[in-house]
């Protein structure tokens, strides 16, 4: 149940009837020396509050960037731990006002997620590492190897959160607080699929296809939705139904921005896989591996 102060604070974005356009790109590169294949993997979230026929979508370049190995080991995205009957329990996530900084936000949030993704991954015997939160307004750090950019994403362990990427709203700060948690927990979503494995075993079948081939941009909305449909599970089972609601709003306003290529999955399927993930409360329900191509388009 939400505190009443969270709960005017997130129900403030309902008011301010924030409409905001995301975008999430894959790159990755595998290298194979000495017959030991090393995955390196970054997820880039750019966000924009606009009308998604007017957004603005930043694409990183691909370079190698360090890589953390998995808790568990995986060759099937489709069969990986975390593709298995389990829900997100309930638990109490208490939030400071935004008004108080995003930084004491983002981290109250990444705490709760932790607390919530540590009990269920451990049950699913995938060992639990916590990721580490960088908030920058400066850009791509060095270590990524990426070219420098203002935005916000996932790269090996550590989650990236650029000021940037979600405070240019112009619906007011007040309505930046969903997007921002909405970030951060598709970003968690990411590290999820690394813990189990998953990830690197979507950018090894990413890789193999070509990135930018059909069957490359096919793997990669999978990938995609199936991070967006965990970041519905933790909303879902943490908040209140008007965050929820908000939240859902949010999400149908994403997907693949125009003349851009379609690795992200349209708006209807972008926001789709997030509902079933917030309604619906368990990882069998995204598999987004085993869906039908219509259902990931």
């Amino acid at each position: 149940m939400a505190s009443a102060g969270k709960a005017r604070a997130l129900a403030i974005v309902a008011i301010a009837g924030v409409v905001a356009v995301a975008g999430v790109v894959l790159t990755a590169q595998m290298s194979n020396q000495d017959d030991v294949a090393d995955t390196s993997v970054q997820v880039t979230t750019t966000l924009a509050i606009s009308q998604p026929a007017t957004a603005t979508w930043v694409t990183p370049s691909r370079s190698p960037q360090p890589s953390i190995t998995p808790a568990a080991n995986t060759e099937d995205p489709g069969t990986s731990p975390i593709t298995v009957e389990r829900p997100l329990v309930r638990a109490k996530c208490v939030l400071p006002h935004w008004s108080d900084g995003d930084e004491p936000f983002l981290r109250a949030a990444l705490v709760c997620l932790d607390d919530a993704w540590r009990p269920l991954l451990e049950s699913i015997k995938v060992d639990f590492t916590p990721p580490t939160l960088v908030l920058s307004g400066t850009g791509t750090p060095p270590d990524c190897k990426q070219k420098l950019e203002n935005n916000s994403y996932y790269c090996a362990g550590t989650i990236y959160l650029d000021q940037n990427s979600y405070q240019k709203t112009s619906a007011g700060r007040a309505a930046v607080a969903i997007a921002a948690l909405s970030m951060l927990s598709h970003e968690y979503g990411h590290h999820i699929q690394q813990l189990s494995g998953t990830l690197p075993a979507a950018v090894s079948r990413i890789d193999a296809a070509g990135r930018t081939t059909p069957l490359g941009l096919e793997l990669t909305r999978r990938t995609e939705l199936q991070a967006q449909c965990l970041a519905g599970m933790f909303i879902g089972a943490t908040f209140d139904e008007v965050t929820v609601d908000v939240a859902k709003h949010d999400s149908y306003t994403r997907g693949d921005a125009p003349k851009r290529p379609a690795d992200h999955g349209s708006s209807s399927h972008f926001g789709g896989w997030f509902s079933i993930g917030a309604d619906l409360d368990s990882l069998s329900v995204c598999n987004t591996w085993t869906a039908s191509a219509d259902s990931v388009s």
